[in-house]
């Protein structure tokens, strides 16, 4: 009898075990796309060598060749819009404008600071840490993802001269972020990089007309 018990028990362990295809369905059911995301945040930045820092971003992808991008700090106040294979930039101090032709290059520099990191890479089978906490190791980082609530707790970066730890902060009511927190550690100096989002939803309802040059 109590072989039985230990051969359900096991049974059951296995069958409930979290796959890598799980917790990828489980954080795509709770994203927006890329391509279809409005961002509306407040980054600062402190390090030991430039002190504190602030800036106002605004960030709205609508479609595969679709940005616009602002950023408003003591250093820059620019505008970008990118439309097809065109972009302007606006000095939003002085309303100077140019124009230029675009390359996938550029257009991926540009790509959203909170990316799914699970899309690339390779990741081995989740690991239980704790109550609904799983560990998962990829080729270039570490994350843990909380499969109650379907999105990513935290994610580790390390390598011989850097160590970078970043935490995720979710609004309860939309389930998306709300917040993500950067400690990055080079030879025992630590940066910190605060994003802290007033708007994270999908672009459907941005207007097309801000894309027209």
């Amino acid at each position: 009898m109590k072989k039985i018990i230990i051969s359900i028990l096991l049974l059951c362990s296995v069958s409930f075990a979290l796959s890598l295809d799980d917790v990828k369905r489980g954080l795509k059911s709770n994203s927006i796309n890329e391509d279809s995301l409005e961002m509306k945040f407040k980054t600062t930045i402190s390090s030991p060598l430039m002190g504190t820092q602030t800036m106002e971003s605004y960030n709205v992808r609508k479609g595969p060749d679709k940005i616009y991008f602002e950023m408003k700090g003591k250093l820059i106040n620019q505008r970008m819009i990118v439309s097809g294979r065109k972009m302007k930039v606006i000095d939003l101090k002085t309303n100077a404008e140019r124009i230029m032709n675009t390359n996938p290059e550029m257009l991926k520099k540009m790509q959203s600071p909170v990316s799914n990191p699970m899309e690339n890479g390779n990741w081995k089978n989740p690991v239980l840490v704790s109550g609904n906490v799983y560990r998962i190791d990829g080729d270039s980082a570490t994350v843990y993802y909380d499969a109650a609530q379907k999105h990513l707790v935290k994610m580790e970066q390390n390598n011989d001269k850097t160590n970078t730890l970043i935490t995720f902060e979710y609004n309860p009511s939309t389930k998306q972020m709300s917040a993500m927190r950067m400690s990055i550690m080079i030879e025992s100096k630590e940066t910190k990089i605060d994003m802290e989002f007033s708007k994270y939803q999908s672009s459907k309802n941005f207007p097309d007309r801000f894309f027209d040059f």
